[in-house]
């Protein structure tokens, strides 16, 4: 019994031509930025977080130099997408080194990374906007047709701050892995 695979897909919408080119404009924005950190700080990274990970593991009971180390990312009081998305790369990184060794450490560090966040940087992303406007943001650099508007402020609930955040995490997390597993091979 053969079933046609072709009826169980979508039915093809109509091309956009704004839309498609928007698309691809973010898309390649976000190509060539990844592929500008992977190569401009990966080697780096990975020795640094290495150095780190054989200190924990040596010292257990220093796991919280991981702390220090969120907290002089912003110690300065300046917040940008740059830091936020280089602490999620370095997050995921450490995490993946340290899964081995200490599994309920890593456990701890994303849970206190979680906490964190929610407490000191969630405000920043909704005042600027949210996840969502911040790729409209860097999308706005490369096109000059098409404008791109964000509400300023959308609403201060928690539900949608903590949305924010998981949709943030969940879409950096998936970059960081991406990237930390083709740099790998």
């Amino acid at each position: 019994m053969f079933v046609n695979v072709m009826s169980l897909l979508p039915k093809p919408k109509p091309s956009n031509v704004t839309e498609d080119k928007l698309i691809g404009q973010i898309a390649q924005i976000i190509r060539v930025s990844g592929d500008e950190i992977r190569d401009k700080y990966d080697k780096k990274m990975t020795d640094t977080i290495d150095g780190l990970k054989n200190h924990i593991v040596q010292n257990p009971e220093k796991r919280d130099i991981y702390q220090k180390v969120v907290e002089q990312v912003f110690d300065d009081g300046e917040i940008n997408w740059g830091r936020i998305v280089m602490l999620f790369y370095t997050v995921a990184k450490i995490a993946k080194e340290l899964v081995t060794c200490l599994p309920g450490g890593v456990s701890d560090m994303i849970s206190w990374t979680v906490g964190y966040l929610k407490k000191n940087v969630v405000g920043w992303i909704l005042k600027m906007g949210g996840w969502m406007c911040s790729i409209a943001a860097i999308a706005r650099f490369r096109i000059t047709t098409v404008q791109l508007r964000c509400p300023p402020k959308p609403s201060s609930e928690r539900a949608i701050a903590f949305t924010y955040l998981t949709t943030g995490m969940l879409l950096g997390g998936i970059v960081v892995f991406w990237l930390t597993g083709n740099a790998r091979h």
